[in-house]
């Protein structure tokens, strides 16, 4: 079986806090469908990110890898047994 979380959007000071996923979640995947970052092409830059926000994922010797994804980006990881999070303010 397949199970959908949902979409997500996330403003101005969003943090998401490392954490796993409990069961049925054993893989994720993200995509960034869309992002406001300020590049003058006509859309409301004055809500526009003005730093990347990394995904930052542990693996499994410790270490935390930053993902950083642009719009059109995919990612998919083993979110049950990897510690992931965006632990910095969206900005």
């Amino acid at each position: 079986p397949a199970f959908f979380y949902g979409i997500r959007e996330y403003s101005e000071g969003a943090i998401l806090s490392p954490h796993v996923d409990r069961k049925p979640y054993v893989i994720s995947c993200i995509i960034n469908v869309a992002q406001d970052t300020g590049d003058g092409d006509g859309d409301d830059d004055e809500t526009a990110a003005t730093e990347d926000w990394p995904l930052e994922v542990y693996g499994r010797d410790g270490l935390a890898i930053n993902v950083t994804m642009e719009e059109g980006d995919m990612i998919m990881y083993e979110s049950h047994s990897l510690i992931h999070g965006r632990p910095f303010a969206l900005r």
